[in-house]
């Protein structure tokens, strides 16, 4: 059997419903600043290099919003006692049948070894029905040097709200508090499809009396071959769809990003075009 794969490689666009880069101060004004950390507050700028709690680079470009910006020694101006926020301008969480909305961003959490698991930092949703802390890190009896960590988190439950985000990082003990974000985007993710059939002239080209064949299973890979992980189930499942009655398949939920696709079984394959 002569199989031939038709796919619509490239890049996934994703609709981008909010986005924070942080790399021009003068969009401060469309975040509310806040707190009693006092120098510790949040704020737009780059990270110190001489604060040892305070990683000396952004996520990416030049600006993020970060506790403590002036801090010139390790603690000088860290998060004292005390709590401070970054709320964002609001935005609509669009409706959708076929993707679930998502936060996507990058952010770090440094503390000395005095911290506890009454210091923390949260990622808040200011909402008409209630806010709701979506995610929340604490502090431990060790040392937690700044590196910054990927955020992704589901808000599909929260499609069709007008929401606010908001960073707040609260210590209640004498431990030096620090946190920086980067790179925030509420996104619509993409889809990305195509068509597995028999190709019986072997040219490439899908031409009528050449059917679609159903029941092969796909999978999909980012652009250095390493597999995907399904974003519809739980656990680190590889990303694997069947065909259809037609041959078609389609991967949707698909962040930004450069995709392939092999034949996970063990068909009789001939061609692979992309």
């Amino acid at each position: 059997m002569l199989v031939f794969v038709l796919f619509g490689l490239g890049a996934a666009q994703a609709q981008i419903v909010f986005e924070a880069d942080f790399e021009n101060t003068t969009g401060s004004n469309a975040w509310t600043f806040g707190g009693g950390a006092v120098d510790g507050n949040f704020a737009i700028g780059t990270p110190a290099a001489t604060d040892n709690h305070q990683l000396s680079r952004t996520w990416d470009g030049t600006g993020a919003l970060v506790t403590g910006l002036a801090g010139g020694t390790d603690g000088g101006d860290d998060v004292d006692t005390g709590s401070t926020f970054a709320i964002s301008p609001a935005f609509t969480v669009p409706s959708s049948a076929t993707a679930d909305a998502r936060l996507e961003m990058h952010y770090y959490f440094s503390h000395s070894n005095a911290a506890a698991a009454t210091d923390l930092f949260q990622v808040i949703l200011l909402r008409t029905a209630g806010n709701l802390v979506v995610f929340q890190e604490t502090g431990a009896g060790t040392v937690r040097l700044p590196q910054y960590s990927r955020l992704s988190l589901d808000l599909s439950d929260y499609e069709g709200e007008t929401l606010q985000l908001a960073f707040q990082v609260t210590t209640t003990t004498a431990s030096i508090v620090e946190a920086a974000i980067d790179s925030v985007q509420v996104m619509m993710p993409s889809s990305l499809g195509g068509t597995v059939w028999n190709d019986a002239n072997d040219n490439g080209i899908l031409e009528g009396g050449e059917s679609g064949l159903e029941g092969v299973l796909v999978e999909l890979l980012d652009s250095n071959n390493i597999a995907e992980i399904n974003p519809n189930l739980p656990g680190d499942k590889a990303y694997v769809v069947a065909t259809d009655s037609f041959g078609n398949y389609e991967f949707n939920n698909l962040l930004p990003g450069d995709y392939k696709v092999k034949i996970a079984t063990p068909w009789s394959i001939r061609h692979v075009f992309g």
